[in-house]
Parts: structure tokens; C-alpha cells; sequence
């Protein structure tokens, strides 16, 4: 019988944590361990833990009193690092769990080989503070996301942190690096080292109440629209040069030269860009978001602007 470890970090989520805890301990696979580490919660989250652990024997809480407000994606790295597992299965705080998430997840791992380092994700339905059905799913069974390249990963991540999974191979391979969130991180990881796997059903009710750490992306008209574009691109820029930085010496050759090309994108003159764009073809869920993205990242339009915002906020 394998392992698994659910990870879950919280922070002032005492609203919808009982919630997301039930969802978890009504799964249809039924031998797991939740780990739960907080980040310095000034509301009553800890207490509430704490009497989930003591009326559970599978829930415990771990690094009680250690190093607060580190952020989601330091705080899931210290919980892969809490217990050996053969697999690692994320939480959010606020969500509902699809009963059978585990044993759907499980069962798309049974024809994976345990030695390559894997992540698989699903869709999610997007519900409201309430559970109201506010999209069946988030991603729609679209090609773009069961056929997710490291290029297209580049402009478009789709993969959630609340639908993921990684096997034991790949958390031996992850070293923490203080860039953006972990979701987005591993999912660049499994492409360049293994396998990311999409599961094309909604086995999670992601909830949307106005306090999310990182909710359904909303816009504001096409300037905010375009600002959102830069700051997904930024991101994943300092992402891949920390996955170059750190796993080089694992990464085939003709991913290394994707990699350095997006990276061209962000200091190349006009000409280079469009070459790169050329070669690489960048692609989003749809043809109209493909072509407002190559145009972007050609001309540079209203990066410096979506700078200037990220600076004031």
C-alpha cells in the first residue's frame, strides 16, 4: 500500500478550514496522513488544529512555533520536508474536496513509473463563499491544458496548487528557491525532469470569498488585463532561471535552449524577441490570447507600466 501525505498550510483560515478538513476525511481512500503547518495565524486557527489532530489520529500538526509569515510556497516546502511519503497530495485552506480526489489522482499514478519525477493536476469547479456553483470548470477539458508544454507553461501555467500531486521522485529533487509559488514551480520541474499529468476532471470546489492567497484571475478592462499578462511573464522569468541555475546539469539540452530563449525576452531588442517568438511559437487557450501574447512579448507594450504597478502596491 503506498503513502500518502496531504499538505496543508494555513494562515488566519479558520473560516473554511473545518470544511476543507471534513471534505479531506470523507475521501473514499481513506489511508492518509494530513500535515498541517501553520504561518503565524492571529486568529483562531492553531486551537482549531489542534482539536482536529486530537479527535483524528491521521491529522497532526507540524513545526509548531518555528519560523512564521515564510509564505505558501516555503511553508508546502517544509511540510514535504516533515515526513517521507510516496506521495504528496496539496490542500488549500478554504476548499471542498471531490470524495473520490485521492483515489481518482491514485489511480492516474498506477501508470506512472515511481522513479520519474511526476506531478499531476486536475481541473476545479469554481464555486462561491457559499459553494454556489459559479463555473462547472475552470479549465474546460481543453487540449491546451492535457497537452501542457514548457513553452506554453512559460505564458499560461495552469496548474493550481489545490488540484496537485507530486510523487515521491520529484519532492527528492525539489530544493527551495524564494521564487513565486510552489504550484508554478514544480509543475516547470516535473516538465524538465519528469512528467506533469493532467487529470481532466473537476475534483476540487475552489472557493473564491475575496481573501484567497491567489484566487480565479479577474480583470478590469484591457490594461489590467495587459498588467496581469507581464506579471505571469516576470514570474515565470525568474522561474526558469532558477530552474537553470539549480538543475542544469538534468535538463536535456533542447528544453535548456527554450529556457534561455524566454529569457532573451526579457532584456532582447525587438528584432531578437520576434525571432524567439518565431521559433518557439508561444501558445495560450485560445487563439486570440495566443496572438495578443506574441505581440506583447515582441513589442514590450505596457510592461514598463505593469512594473510600475507591482512597485506601488
Amino acid at each position: 500500500m503506498c503513502t500518502v501525505n496531504i499538505l496543508l498550510a494555513t494562515y488566519n483560515g479558520e473560516s473554511y478550514l473545518a470544511e476543507q478538513v471534513a471534505s479531506i476525511q470523507r475521501q473514499t481512500h481513506t489511508d492518509w496522513r494530513l500535515l498541517i503547518r501553520d504561518d503565524g495565524s492571529t486568529d483562531g486557527t492553531v486551537e482549531l488544529v489542534r482539536g482536529l489532530a486530537a479527535d483524528d489520529p491521521r491529522i497532526q500538526m507540524v513545526d509548531a512555533g518555528a519560523a512564521t509569515h515564510v509564505g505558501p510556497h516555503r511553508g508546502f516546502y517544509e511540510l514535504v520536508q516533515a515526513a517521507p511519503a510516496d506521495f504528496y497530495v496539496f490542500s488549500d485552506q478554504d476548499d471542498v474536496w471531490r470524495a473520490d480526489k485521492l483515489e481518482v489522482l491514485l489511480g492516474a499514478a498506477k501508470s506512472c513509473d515511481p522513479a520519474t519525477p511526476t506531478m499531476w493536476y486536475s481541473d476545479v469547479a469554481v464555486v462561491g463563499a457559499d459553494l454556489t456553483l459559479l463555473k462547472p470548470r475552470l479549465l474546460n477539458g481543453d487540449g491546451h491544458y492535457r497537452a501542457m508544454t514548457l513553452c506554453r507553461s512559460f505564458v499560461g501555467n495552469s496548474v493550481g496548487g489545490m488540484s496537485s500531486m507530486i510523487n515521491a521522485a520529484l519532492a527528492a529533487r525539489w530544493r527551495y528557491a524564494d521564487v513565486g509559488m510552489h504550484d508554478s514551480y514544480l509543475a516547470m520541474l516535473a516538465l524538465v525532469l519528469g512528467r506533469l499529468v493532467y487529470v481532466d476532471e473537476p475534483l476540487v470546489q475552489y472557493r473564491q470569498h475575496g481573501g484567497n492567497a491567489i484566487g480565479v484571475a479577474r480583470t478590469d478592462g484591457a490594461i489590467d488585463a495587459v498588467g496581469q499578462f507581464w506579471d505571469l511573464v516576470e514570474a515565470s522569468w525568474a522561474r526558469v532561471a532558477s530552474v537553470l541555475a539549480g538543475y542544469s546539469d538534468a535538463i536535456g539540452a533542447r528544453q535548456q535552449a527554450q529556457m534561455r530563449d524566454f529569457l532573451v525576452l526579457s532584456h532582447g531588442n525587438p528584432l531578437r524577441r520576434l525571432a524567439v517568438v518565431a521559433r518557439n511559437r508561444y501558445r495560450r487557450a485560445t487563439a486570440t490570447q495566443t496572438w495578443i501574447a506574441r505581440v506583447l512579448l515582441v513589442t514590450g507594450a505596457g510592461r514598463r507600466a505593469a512594473r510600475t504597478r507591482r512597485r506601488a502596491r
